[in-house]
């Protein structure tokens, strides 16, 4: 500043003052994935942005920074640490997220034999109680291990009281 201008040079010399200012160029972070009004955030140089847009935009010199890619539930991303070098003009880095696949529920079948056809029995799993006067009692349950119990019937013993069981991506 001053960007141009004039000097008169008459018989003596001249001097012109002329100050220099660093600009700063625009860093946009473009989403692509996440649900319309799903929050998602950036990190860049310890200065943390959020957007329920597609875009966040920071201000920044020249000079090299870090920035770190917020995680959002139900979402996987690229994400991480990683660094951007600004230097002549504006930079834009896409940012990814995919929807990670729903949880699956599976059956988990208790069956019972030597009770007479008709006659209830109940099972507990997972906290669940249900009774039955068929052989089977099924649950829906996702992956993991869940504990049961088998209730007492009137007049029968049970070779099984209780006892647990894992669920892993079968029925």
């Amino acid at each position: 500043n001053p960007s141009s201008g004039k000097v008169l040079v008459l018989d003596s010399s001249k001097s012109v003052s002329v100050s220099f200012t660093a600009q700063p160029y625009n860093v946009s972070f473009e989403e692509s994935g996440l649900s319309s009004g799903t929050s998602w955030y950036v990190t860049l140089n310890g200065v943390n942005k959020s957007s329920t847009t597609n875009t966040i935009i920071f201000s920044e010199y020249y000079g090299y920074y870090s920035y770190t890619i917020g995680s959002v539930s139900g979402y996987n991303s690229q994400g991480g640490s990683t660094k951007i070098m600004v230097q002549h003009g504006p930079e834009s880095i896409l940012v990814e997220y995919t929807k990670q696949p729903e949880p699956h529920l599976y059956n988990v079948s208790i069956t019972q034999s030597g009770l007479p056809s008709g006659t209830s029995w109940s099972v507990t799993l997972n906290g669940v109680n249900k009774s039955s006067t068929t052989n089977t009692i099924t649950f829906s349950e996702y992956n993991g291990t869940y504990s049961y119990s088998i209730q007492s019937v009137n007049g029968y013993s049970r070779t099984l009281k209780s006892g647990s069981i894992s669920v892993n991506g079968q029925s």
